[in-house]
């Protein structure tokens, strides 16, 4: 017992080190890089550890559901979980974003790098964080470039931020005597009934990343509420801090979160909780934790300084305000909440008419004004119709979640009544079905991948292809783009993750009159969308996609050394 309590006092003098180390290193890293390398590996290795422990907790809740026989929830689960899986790996359900190459392929590149461009800004002519492009490589850095390791870079961290909540909701039921752990699965359910959410998942870009590191937030914080654990806190700690590091948007949920931290040092979670007070120690700990959370962000703010210039101040007018929140509301561009709009706006006029604590009321205030900040800052570009703006608010929806499970929660008997296994069965059926619909749905949100998906072909296309010319992706050819149609002339966004050094090339049909270096001294590899056999004096193949026809020209040396198409 002794010892136990030693290795507990141990534990905290370890946090207390930790977060004054990150800090400072946080600091020292934008002027000397032998600090920026430190704080890499550090930042790298805690996620590692916090990652082990995410695993063990959810294998260990599986192996609990299984004891208990709660299969039923279990497996309704998992079918939603293989429904965001299959949309992940399957080439043709979702189309390729053109900015995800960009955002990971530079993050590749960055890890060359002695300090990995941790204080780096990358994508768009370097206006984001590099950093939480990091973490959408590192499937990519194991496994190799691939459409599917693209992907996976953006949807694991929505599943490890997805479970996490869900692991939380489950344990604080079994806090409460008597009450039916499906209300957990019920509560995480509600993000599939998001059209905008669904539909940025299965776009798998940096507009994600806000939402998942959200949700990290909301289960750590949980669980330092629930455990007040070392743990705990140094995952709030993780997400906390790199929330300033991701999209923009990320700062809403960065500076609610302080404020929660700091609603827990006057004792008002204690208290709605009917937990014991903080310890000193724990205080002391969440003291730290604002001031750790409090640099990271303002040194982010410094590093995207140009980038949340506001629109002119001239347009903010109450009925600009109104119309904002009226689209925010009615989804009058676009399908933001869907059918969990019966859900959020019930709990948004509860809370705002006074009839909630002063937490569910800070929230309500929270979520209209970061739809009203987010209408105004104009970020890298200027939108004429406020629609599109609207998926920086996605960062409200765990967090309304949250609330709304926790609403029912501290009523007396809501989560006391046992659900059948047919009802949850019928309940997931349902939401599946939605979520289906939400996923397979045109995109509304961003359009213009619509019109893209031409390209999402190509690259799947000259990934096969490569092979069959004597080269690897990794080797310098000429990857050229022949077409009238604009949107489809990117080739080099997608190129920098794919053929990171190629040579990517793209014209108009007026503009492209001849094959240039045709000597052999470089491959060439031609897509084009009419053919154009009289201007290069070759035979084009026919490269059959939806609604669509790509005619390729390939010239390389074949298997007998000589010039021309692959046989």
């Amino acid at each position: 017992m002794r010892n136990r309590i030693k290795f507990m006092g141990i534990q905290w003098i370890a946090l207390f080190i930790y977060l004054l180390t990150i800090s400072v290193l946080e600091i020292l890293s934008y002027h000397y890089e032998m600090a920026s390398i430190l704080a890499s590996r550090i930042w790298l290795l805690m996620g590692a550890f916090l990652l082990t422990v995410f695993v063990y907790e959810s294998v260990k809740e599986v192996n609990f559901s299984v004891k208990h026989n709660e299969i039923t929830g279990l497996v309704c689960f998992f079918a939603m979980c293989v429904l965001l899986l299959i949309y992940m790996c399957s080439p043709n359900l979702a189309t390729l974003s053109f900015e995800s190459p960009q955002q990971t392929g530079a993050a590749v590149k960055a890890f060359k790098n002695s300090d990995w461009d941790y204080t780096g800004r990358a994508f768009l002519g370097d206006r984001y964080p590099n950093r939480q492009y990091l973490l959408t490589a590192i499937p990519t850095m194991i496994f190799g470039r691939s459409v599917i390791a693209l992907r996976a870079g953006f949807a694991y961290l929505f599943f490890i931020g997805m479970i996490s909540v869900c692991l939380e909701f489950r344990a604080w039921l079994r806090k409460k005597e008597g009450a039916d752990g499906k209300y957990a699965l019920i509560a995480i359910s509600l993000l599939f009934l998001s059209p905008i959410l669904m539909e940025y998942y299965k776009i798998f870009e940096q507009t994600l990343i806000p939402v998942c590191l959200t949700m990290m937030c909301i289960a750590s914080f949980l669980r330092f509420l629930r455990t007040n654990d070392v743990i705990s806190l140094l995952a709030v700690s993780w997400a906390g801090c790199m929330l300033p590091y991701s999209y923009t948007p990320s700062f809403s949920p960065a500076g609610l979160l302080l404020v929660m931290l700091f609603l827990c040092l006057v004792g008002y979670w204690s208290k709605y909780c009917g937990l014991p007070a903080l310890s000193a120690k724990s205080k002391a700990a969440v003291v730290l934790l604002l001031f750790n959370i409090t640099v990271f962000l303002f040194y982010g703010l410094k590093l995207i300084k140009g980038t949340m210039e506001a629109h002119d101040t001239d347009a903010i007018t109450l009925k600009g305000l109104i119309d904002v929140l009226v689209g925010f509301i009615t989804d009058s561009d676009y399908a933001f909440w869907g059918i969990l709009s019966l859900v959020a706006f019930a709990y948004m006029i509860y809370s705002l008419t006074g009839r909630g604590k002063f937490h569910n009321f800070l929230i309500a205030v929270w979520v209209f004004g970061t739809a009203f900040i987010s209408q105004y800052l104009q970020g890298y570009i200027e939108y004429s119709n406020p629609g599109p703006i609207l998926q920086r608010n996605m960062v409200v929806i765990p967090v309304v979640i949250t609330a709304v499970f926790f609403l029912a929660y501290k009523h007396p008997t809501l989560f006391l009544h046992r659900i059948s296994n047919p009802v949850v069965s019928i309940y997931f059926a349902a939401v599946l079905g939605v979520g289906l619909f939400n996923l397979s749905r045109e995109y509304k949100a961003m359009p213009l991948i619509n019109y893209s998906k031409p390209m999402h072909y190509l690259i799947e296309d000259a990934i096969e292809t490569i092979p069959d010319m004597n080269i690897s992706a990794d080797d310098q050819f000429v990857l050229c783009v022949v077409t009238d149609n604009i949107v489809l002339r990117n080739i080099k966004d997608y190129a920098t993750y794919f053929f990171p050094n190629a040579v990517c090339e793209s014209y108009s049909s007026e503009e492209f009159t001849h094959l240039e270096n045709n000597d052999g001294s470089i491959p060439f590899l031609i897509y084009s969308d009419q053919g154009i056999s009289d201007k290069i004096d070759m035979e084009g193949r026919e490269v059959a996609v939806p609604d669509f026809t790509w005619y390729k020209y390939i010239f390389c040396k074949s298997a007998d050394e000589s010039w021309g198409q692959v046989p």
